[in-house]
C-alpha cells in the first residue's frame, strides 16, 4: 500500500497496488511539523479488535483542523474510517486475524500523514 499525491491536490490518495499514477508523488508518514503527540496514531489490539486514537493528547476535530481518515494495514486487509470535523479521532476495527506487521494511519489535513505499528 502506497500514499500519494497529484501535483494538482493536497489530498492523499491510497494505492493499493503500489503503482503510482504518472505525476503522482509519493507521501510519507511522520515527515510533518505536527506536534507528534497530537497525530501519531496509537493502536492497541485485544482478541478480533483494534482500537485506534489520533495521538497521545486528543488531536482537535476541529473545521480548520481535524483528522480525515484512519487506516488500519493488515496483510492483504485495508480499514478505513472516514472522519468529520466534531468527530472524536478514534476508531474501532474488527479483524479476521491481526498479523505482527499490521500498521495504522491517520490523515490530518494541516500537518499531512502519519503512522505507527499496532501494540
Amino acid at each position: 500500500m502506497t500514499f500519494y499525491v497529484m501535483p494538482d491536490s493536497k489530498e492523499v490518495q491510497i494505492s493499493l497496488s503500489g503503482i503510482l499514477p504518472e505525476g503522482a508523488k509519493a507521501v510519507c508518514a511522520n515527515e510533518n511539523d505536527g506536534a507528534v503527540e497530537k497525530h501519531v496514531p496509537v493502536a492497541v489490539a485485544s482478541g478480533s479488535k483494534v482500537a485506534v486514537s489520533v495521538g497521545s493528547v486528543a488531536h482537535p476535530m476541529l473545521e480548520a483542523h481535524y483528522i480525515k481518515w484512519i487506516v488500519l494495514e493488515n496483510k492483504a486487509d485495508v480499514y478505513v474510517r472516514l472522519l468529520n470535523p466534531g468527530d472524536k479521532p478514534e476508531a474501532v476495527f474488527e479483524v479476521k486475524e491481526l498479523c505482527p506487521e499490521a500498521k495504522v494511519y491517520a490523515f490530518c489535513n494541516l500537518h499531512g500523514l502519519w503512522a505507527s505499528e499496532v501494540r
